[in-house]
This record gives structure tokens, C-alpha cells and sequence, in this order.
């Protein structure tokens, strides 16, 4: 049962698309290059698994501009 849902797992993860947003696309956002670059795409690479993995461009890109939103009110 155990090497079954191994199997499972691997296979799913064959189909799960890219999350395509990486450190160029959030400085050209207007955040500074530095650690909180990665705490954005930490943040939205989260939301983005919540959100079913979705392979949307447009998606990714608003996932990226929310975790902006969302940190940015924490500093």
C-alpha cells in the first residue's frame, strides 16, 4: 500500500505545471533585490499550491502581487 501511494505521489507530481514567477519578475514589481524577494515567492509559490497549482500565467502573476500586498503591510 505504501510503494502504491508512492507511485501515486510521483505521478502527480509529473502533472503538476511549473510555478513560473522567479526573482526578476517581483524586483520588476518594485521590490529591492534582497531576502524579501524570497519571502515573496515563498509566499505566493504557497498560495499557489492552495490554490490547486494553477498554470495560468495571469494567475501566477496576481499570486506574486498579492504576496507583495501582503508582506509589504508587514513591514
Amino acid at each position: 500500500e505504501s510503494h502504491d501511494r508512492t507511485h501515486a505521489l510521483i505521478a502527480d507530481l509529473g502533472r503538476t505545471p511549473p510555478f513560473l514567477p522567479g526573482g526578476r519578475d517581483v524586483t520588476a514589481l518594485g521590490v529591492s533585490p534582497g531576502p524579501l524577494v524570497g519571502r515573496v515567492l515563498e509566499a505566493a509559490r504557497h498560495d499557489w499550491i492552495e490554490a490547486g497549482c494553477p498554470s495560468d500565467h495571469a494567475v501566477q502573476a496576481a499570486l506574486i502581487k498579492k504576496a507583495i500586498g501582503a508582506l509589504s503591510e508587514r513591514i
